[in-house]
């Protein structure tokens, strides 16, 4: 493998392995400076980290303590976590599951370290690991938190992907995969993840071929293509998108913009000749200027099942952005959404 001074985060290089024109490189590895926590998931990590790092993890009640460092994490950046959508529910899960995690990795080691970046001058690949353990040849953990749907009893494929990808980084600090690697779902509990030599060898040169200017060809799925930072120009998409039957995007051409009082914007669009309401997008939502004639794609927003006329609406993670110039309508109509 050759050096490259083009970079791949984890979670960038498990979209290339699922489709390769999804590549997304940074100049160098970083990490995002510490910010306050914008949700419950985000707390439940800066929990946890404070939890590894104090060494809070080798109390007899750690399930007690990782809770304890929930509330200070909360206090610090001045958050009432009982605001925060399943805030309450992600503190009970943090004490009922604490004690199950603290066991793992004392069976793994007595130094267990969070927020570890490690990153691979030969292939290009960096992370920032949640938790990792050092050991010797056949020994070390590597643990990632997951707070939200990903962790159910087997792992996705996105999940998996990253993970290997962890492991990959932590055999090069270490000379040798990890004992264990583990999705720590607050849902779930401990689900081991398994890590083949071969295949994780297969998957690394894949992406490493990617990053090296080799993109291959799109290949577009809901799953894959939910998050990708390239999702709203990439015209395979949004072919694809149109036989999807849980889709969650729309395109048309511009009819007309209606302003709210909350400030809040609703778009009436021509898809394949169907007006086509999508409302609630905010400014933070937009890029460009909803101007009659122009085109406007969405993607992350929710169909409204048994609307009087087709109808969208935006949520949190909603983004969408306006094209002078319309792809063909024919590729706008996405499939029924059963959310």
């Amino acid at each position: 493998m050759t050096s490259t001074a083009r970079w791949l985060s984890a979670t960038a290089a498990a979209r290339v392995a699922r489709c390769p024109i999804a590549a997304s490189p940074r100049t160098e590895p970083t990490v995002p400076p510490p910010l306050a926590p914008e949700n419950a998931g985000s707390l439940a990590h800066a929990a946890m980290s404070s939890w590894i790092e104090s060494g809070r993890w080798t109390e007899p009640e750690a399930g007690a303590s990782l809770q304890d460092a929930w509330d200070t994490e909360a206090e610090k950046w001045g958050i009432d976590p009982r605001r925060l959508r399943d805030g309450v529910v992600t503190r009970a899960r943090l004490g009922a599951r604490g004690s199950e995690l603290a066991q793992v990795l004392r069976e793994g080691g007595s130094r267990a370290h969070s927020e570890v970046l490690l990153a691979d001058v030969a292939t290009g690949l960096f992370g920032q690991l949640d938790v990792i353990v050092d050991g010797g040849e056949g020994q070390g953990l590597v643990v990632d938190l997951k707070t939200g749907r990903d962790g159910g009893d087997v792992v996705s494929s996105a999940v998996h992907a990253q993970l290997s990808i962890y492991a990959h980084l932590f055999r090069v600090k270490n000379g040798a995969l990890p004992a264990r690697v583990l999705a720590y779902s607050l849902r779930r509990g401990i689900i081991d993840v398994p890590i083949d030599d071969s295949d994780l060898d297969d998957l690394i040169s894949r992406i490493v071929s990617v990053i090296n200017g080799d993109p291959g060809v799109a290949v577009p799925d809901p799953d894959g293509c939910r998050y990708c930072p390239r999702r709203l120009r990439c015209d395979p998409q949004w072919a694809a998108a149109s036989g999807w039957s849980d889709s969650d995007c729309v395109q048309g051409r511009i009819l007309k913009a209606e302003l709210a009082e909350t400030g809040a914007r609703s778009v009436q669009l021509d898809v394949d000749g169907v007006p086509t309401w999508v409302s609630g997008l905010r400014d933070d939502h937009l890029v460009g200027e909803l101007a009659s004639g122009g085109f406007l794609r969405v993607v992350r927003a929710r169909r409204l099942i048994g609307a009087e006329h087709e109808e969208w609406q935006a949520t949190r993670e909603t983004k969408a952005a306006t094209y002078p110039t319309p792809v063909p309508i024919s590729q706008g109509r996405s499939g029924p959404n059963t959310n």
